[in-house]
């Protein structure tokens, strides 16, 4: 049996670019770049040359091609690959290709019931599995950045905000309001969102991932889960179906 088979899982996103070292099948690092790191992201090609890839891309498609050209013989989610569900999302062809992963990730985990992911980054996105593994869709919705830039892109007087750590209800300035409301709003956004799904179905399990994840409280609760390479794992399982 080999051993020390190495994978690198390439999540290309719209602020960050994870890569993810797999060895015979179990991760084992993640790296992180910004988009502007190619070099950095060249060096850890030299590091792992005998390594395969794969990549998933959401970030604009200069960025994707400086990407390819540094992992010229990866492969490239789209979707057309083969997947360990049951696709019965309307258009499938404009479902984001992380979604995708997630979604893999989810057929995985050993649990009976719904599955669930919220992935918490630049959109804050829900993807069911039902329990037959079918691949139902989910919803999308802005982001903590996404959220301070529309503040600041479409008023006149309130300035960009970064902040992303909880805080008090109620805000006592400007910019203690701003704050409040994106990411009190995003916290009363996902608690109503898991407590509709909770009421709507039954042996549910919620798996968080993320960048941004941390930024909130799911304490409480025994049928939530973090699991921050979500989408890196599932890119290593679609990419095991499709070589």
């Amino acid at each position: 049996m080999a051993q020390n088979v190495q994978f690198l899982a390439i999540d290309c996103g719209n602020t960050l670019i994870k890569i993810g070292l797999f060895l015979d099948g179990a991760i084992s690092e993640v790296f992180r770049f910004l988009p502007n790191e190619i070099d950095e992201i060249k060096k850890l090609v030299e590091l792992y040359p005998l390594a395969s890839s794969a990549m998933v891309s959401v970030a604009k498609p200069e960025i994707t091609s400086r990407i390819l050209e540094t992992f010229p013989k990866t492969l490239t989610v789209s979707c057309a690959s083969v997947v360990p569900f049951n696709m019965c999302y309307e258009t499938p062809g404009s479902l984001g290709l992380d979604r995708l992963c997630n979604a893999a990730a989810l057929s995985k985990k050993p649990t009976n019931g719904y599955k669930v992911a919220i992935d918490i980054g630049t959109c804050v996105k829900f993807d069911v599995l039902d329990n037959q593994n079918n691949y139902l869709g989910g919803s999308i919705s802005p982001g903590i950045a996404l959220r301070y830039k529309s503040l600041n892109d479409y008023t006149a007087n309130l300035p960009l905000l970064k902040a992303k750590d909880t805080l008090s209800l109620i805000g006592k300035n400007t910019i203690a309001c701003m704050r409040s409301g994106v990411i009190n709003g995003i916290q009363a956004e996902i608690d109503q969102f898991i407590a509709k799904y909770e009421k709507g179905y039954h042996g549910l399990t919620f798996f968080v991932t993320g960048g941004d994840a941390n930024s909130f409280d799911f304490a409480g609760k025994n049928n939530i889960f973090v699991d921050e390479n979500l989408t890196l794992k599932g890119l290593e399982i679609i990419y095991s179906l499709n070589v």
